[in-house]
């Protein structure tokens, strides 16, 4: 149900391209209220592992970069993470304080710092990761045979927004 309305199916193409593209532009603005939304109903359960560490969102958002760029300058992930210089502080500051990620000076250059992730942020994301998985689960009710195919297309979305973020 997407704001009172049923989606039973993909969008029909017809011959009239006006009417195509428009539907097109309502199930595209549909995906991603649906993406919000499940983030939103990940976030507002929380983990019940109480061995988790609680991230604010831009905190999560530093952490899922760092994991995957470990090594990363600050400007790198302050980048990638569309944060401000000054927020990224705050959240790299909290990230340490809490054990997950240790900041490096450069060999070269002393000024330059970069960021890793720890063994207990490893564990934080493991832990974390189950959760998610055993609750989305449990939602679909079994229903996994788009998995993959979804998994896919929210892949080549991410990338396709960063890259148009990154563009200007």
């Amino acid at each position: 149900m997407i704001r009172g309305r049923r989606v039973v199916g993909p969008v029909q193409r017809d011959d009239r391209p006006d009417e195509t593209a428009s539907a097109r532009a309502e199930a595209m603005a549909d995906l991603v209220d649906l993406v919000v939304n499940v983030a939103r109903e990940v976030r507002h359960h929380g983990a019940r592992d109480a061995a988790v560490v609680r991230l604010t969102s831009a905190e999560g958002n530093v952490m899922r970069y760092v994991d995957s760029h470990p090594g990363a300058s600050a400007g790198e992930v302050a980048e990638a993470t569309g944060l401000q210089r000054s927020n990224l502080s705050t959240a790299l500051r909290s990230l340490q304080a809490s054990g997950l990620v240790e900041r490096r000076a450069d060999d070269v250059d002393g000024r330059a710092v970069h960021v890793y992730p720890t063994p207990k942020a490893a564990e934080n994301l493991r832990r974390l990761r189950r959760e998610w998985a055993e609750r989305v689960e449990a939602a679909l009710g079994g229903e996994v045979e788009h998995l993959e195919g979804t998994v896919t297309l929210l892949r080549a979305l991410e990338e396709g927004l960063v890259a148009a973020r990154r563009e200007g």
